[in-house]
């Protein structure tokens, strides 16, 4: 049964018109304005939310008009200073809770993540809609009850199924689902520290996961130096389809090399690419971090999928070439390709296949 859940009290939706206010109202809210405020339509297709008053009205931060907005699991509404959160049993699901998992359990995974994560600026970004959920400091709840701080309203996820806390090797993440969560690709055994780029997956939805990089530990790699913004020329022309390819050269264990083009004294360094997915950046919590100011804090995405590689610019302010043409959907590298992020070109060097 859908309902909407203020504090502790769930009042259950009806089909059709619910009305939000006032004394009067279907859902009465306290110190509410005389009259009607908002009406939430419960229909066939599921529920809708409009503004009928003069308060403010907001789901899920995005203000609300007279127009109808649908409303989905776990939405969190706002009217004025009221708060209240929209869920449906039938989407919650039943599973129970499991016994919590502190940070020095035995159960905990003990390996150290590739890039370890500082205790601030923890956040998942959803692959797919690229949302951003900021980690606080008593943790991020994920599941499908409307209560949690993440809600995936999809089936194999659980009422509460997985939290990430800071703790003291960073963020940890703890499963209390029955079909569990995977970490790059492998399943997490009751609990595991997250490194910077880890890609966590809870049902069919996959998040990255980001923090500020541990400096104390090898952190995320970085194409420049100290003098390596004020060696780049003001804006190079688009790097020419033509331009001779370095030496084909592979580090050990590198899936894929990028290989610095114009950094004055700094061109030829290069940078090994050992994951599946890399982010680059000018922010510090980016796999490959490129400091210069014509490169946004996370610029793109590169991914291996099998024996292929993709390029995925992140909505740049200065645009991610692909040999001279900026791209604007993601694009697929034939071999050794000159990349360009901002002002900053590479090569993209991929490891050939025996």
């Amino acid at each position: 049964m859908p309902y909407i859940a203020i504090g502790s009290r769930q009042h259950e939706l009806r089909a059709g018109e619910n009305t939000l206010g006032s004394d009067g109202s279907d859902i009465v809210i306290p110190a509410m304005p005389r009259g009607t405020q908002a009406i939430v339509v419960l229909g066939p297709r599921g529920a809708t939310l409009r503004r009928t008053g003069t308060v403010r009205v907001s789901l899920d931060g995005q203000e609300v008009s007279a127009a109808p907005l649908a409303v989905p699991h776990g939405a969190k509404i706002a009217i004025g200073s009221a708060k209240m959160v929209y869920g449906d049993e039938r989407l919650a699901g039943g599973t129970d809770f499991v016994t919590s998992i502190s940070d020095d359990s035995a159960s905990v995974d003990s390996s150290t993540p590739a890039t370890p994560g500082a205790r601030t600026g923890g956040r998942i970004v959803g692959l797919v809609d690229q949302h951003t959920y900021t980690i606080p400091d008593d943790g991020l709840s994920i599941g499908r009850d409307p209560g949690c701080d993440v809600v995936l309203g999809i089936p194999g996820v659980s009422r509460r199924h997985a939290d990430i806390v800071p703790g003291s090797l960073g963020y940890l993440i703890k499963d209390s689902s029955m079909n569990g969560i995977y970490v790059n690709g492998a399943r997490v055994s009751q609990a595991r520290w997250l490194g910077v780029g880890d890609v966590i997956r809870i049902g069919t939805e996959e998040f990255r996961f980001e923090a500020d990089v541990d400096r104390s530990t090898p952190g995320a790699a970085q194409l420049g130096a100290t003098g390596f913004v004020a060696s780049l020329p003001p804006r190079p022309a688009a790097p020419s389809p033509h331009t001779p390819l370095p030496s084909l050269r592979m580090e050990d264990g590198a899936l894929a090399m990028l290989e610095l083009m114009n950094g004055g004294a700094l061109r030829g360094r290069r940078v090994a690419i050992t994951k599946s997915l890399v982010r680059v950046g000018r922010g510090p919590h980016n796999d490959v971090v490129v400091p210069d100011e014509s490169v946004s804090g996370l610029h793109a995405t590169l991914e291996r999928r099998a024996d292929e590689w993709f390029i995925l610019d992140a909505s740049s302010r200065n645009g991610t070439f692909v040999r001279a043409e900026r791209i604007e959907k993601e694009t697929k590298l034939q071999g050794p390709t000159v990349l360009q992020f901002g002002n900053v070109q590479v090569m993209f060097i991929p490891r050939r296949n025996p």
